[in-house]
């Protein structure tokens, strides 16, 4: 009975408390559209729809395209004049860069690798060409040679023809001339005692080397342009190479390298006579190799479809050019010791069998060695030196001691009249 009246007053007093708590505090109903629940479905009455045009659906997507009428609130609008709270604001999305990068670049470069300056090749373009490496300064043995070309002969006619450029097609020095022309290779000029130097003061004015060899020119919005017909194509003739020969150590191997070139212009006096050789300027070879890939050039007369980019030309050495300098100690010419036309050839001859002879004795004979021997400097056999020399002598051995044994064995002549007399020793 007790404990029936306990149960009773506690009831009594939970429901007083729950009477007296204000308004505020109360339990709101669960709005469906805030909350995300989904409300079940109210059939129409009667059979008719009340949803009226603009009505969503609780729950539902809105999706773009939708029919919204002015004024329609959508969830998160705020009233005019209604302070924005620092939670209802959308925070700012910012690239995500590396550190040490900034933004628009590729990791691991910078805005000026990526954006190419006036003659210079874009980072797309080093990475078609990353064959264009220089030589190595810590080889053991190096040789510098200058070399005449001469266009008209039919190894190196590739380089000349066509004269006037055929849509893409043109010849090496109209090439070269576009090229320095805009920018994209720097020219150097050529002094009198021949030697080249690839500085910043010995560049040269384009505006100034066209006036210097009366190549006409003009001048719009302050850019230089000259026609194809005034390149004068035709008389460079002739070209100075500059060709390095070394042996580099690091893979053991023999190459042979341009280093730079120089167009030479031939042009005849006003009274005739032999034409006078103009050379131009000096181009490196290294700023040259990478654009000279995209242009082919023609090795054979018979086949047209024999061709080859101007790039692998030089580096298989398809070209052919006399020899008229050498770096020596002496800074001499073949021209100032050679005071001749067949001295002159036979120094060039000396020369290529230098070079050819060190090339090929580079990794010994060709022949193979003796199993028993080692190769010397020479690359020959020791003990194959000494079998050869042995056997000669041995065969002129047995040749004198054939004819000496056929004069001892040769019948004495009978025309003495003496009679033989022969010995026995008697046995005791």
């Amino acid at each position: 009975m007790m404990m029936i009246c306990l149960s009773f007053i506690i009831f009594h007093l939970s429901f007083s408390e729950a009477s007296a708590q204000p308004a505020s505090r109360r339990k709101k109903p669960v709005n469906t559209e805030e909350s995300g629940v989904v409300s079940p479905e109210v059939k129409p009455v009667n059979g008719k729809d009340d949803k009226k045009p603009g009505d969503i659906k609780p729950g539902a997507d809105i999706k773009p395209g939708a029919d919204v009428k002015p004024g329609d609130k959508k969830p998160g609008d705020k009233k005019p004049g209604e302070d924005v709270t620092p939670s209802d604001r959308k925070p700012a999305v910012r690239p995500v860069t590396r550190p040490g990068t900034r933004p628009g670049t590729r990791p691991g470069t910078t805005p000026e690798q990526t954006r190419p300056r006036q003659g210079q090749l874009t980072q797309r373009a080093r990475m078609m060409f990353p064959t264009a490496l220089d030589m190595p300064e810590d080889v053991v043995w190096r040789r510098d040679i200058y070399r005449e070309l001469d266009l008209t002969k039919d190894a190196n006619g590739g380089l000349y023809y066509p004269v006037q450029p055929v849509g893409r097609e043109m010849n090496l020095f109209t090439y070269i001339f576009k090229l320095v022309q805009n920018g994209y290779v720097p020219a150097y000029e050529y002094r009198l005692d021949g030697n080249e130097v690839f500085t910043d003061s010995a560049k040269v004015d384009f505006k100034t080397l066209l006036s210097d060899h009366s190549i006409f020119y003009e001048e719009r919005d302050g850019k230089i342009h000259v026609d194809n017909s005034d390149i004068p194509s035709s008389e460079v003739t002739m070209y100075y190479l500059k060709e390095c020969a070394y042996y580099d150590q690091g893979n053991s191997t023999f190459h042979r390298k341009v280093l730079a070139l120089c167009p030479i212009m031939l042009r005849e006096g006003d009274f005739g006579g032999d034409a006078t050789k103009y050379p131009l300027f000096w181009v490196k070879y290294s700023d040259l190799e990478p654009f000279l890939s995209r242009q082919t050039v023609m090795t054979s007369s018979l086949n047209n479809a024999a061709t080859m980019s101007m790039s692998d030309y030089f580096t298989l050495t398809k070209y052919s050019g006399k020899i008229y300098k050498t770096n020596n100690m002496l800074g001499r010419t073949l021209a100032q010791y050679c005071p001749t036309d067949s001295l002159m050839a036979q120094e060039q001859e000396r020369i290529e069998k230098e070079l050819t002879d060190f090339e090929s004795g580079l990794f010994g004979s060709s022949l193979k060695n003796d199993s028993t021997g080692v190769a010397d400097s020479t690359g020959v056999a020791p003990a194959a030196a000494d079998v050869k020399p042995a056997k000669a002598t041995k065969k002129k051995r047995t040749r004198r001691e054939s004819t000496s044994r056929k004069r001892d064995t040769k019948p004495a002549s009978t025309s003495s009249g003496t009679a033989r007399v022969s010995v026995r020793r008697q046995r005791h």
